[in-house]
């Protein structure tokens, strides 16, 4: 799994604007290379194993929703 999985890092780097964000903040840091490409490979994982788990299709825009924000909008309706 983890050969698979350290191509896919590489490609996302390179090719995802949150990834490419994610990874020179990292390095801008101080942290090495390839230790920020195993940290995007744990993420990869995580998200597989979250969409496996929760039966649903991965949305890229995801963000958590905050209750109380919510609330207050519907209320301002």
């Amino acid at each position: 799994m983890r050969k698979l999985l350290y191509p896919a890092a590489c490609s996302v780097r390179t090719h995802k604007k949150p990834f490419q964000h994610y990874f020179f903040r990292k390095l801008a840091e101080g942290k090495h290379k390839k230790l920020v490409l195993n940290n995007i490979q744990n993420k990869l994982l995580k998200i597989a194993c979250a969409v496996v788990r929760s039966q649903q299709p991965y949305i890229p825009n995801y963000g958590p929703v905050n209750p109380l924000v919510f609330q207050k909008t519907l209320t301002a309706s």
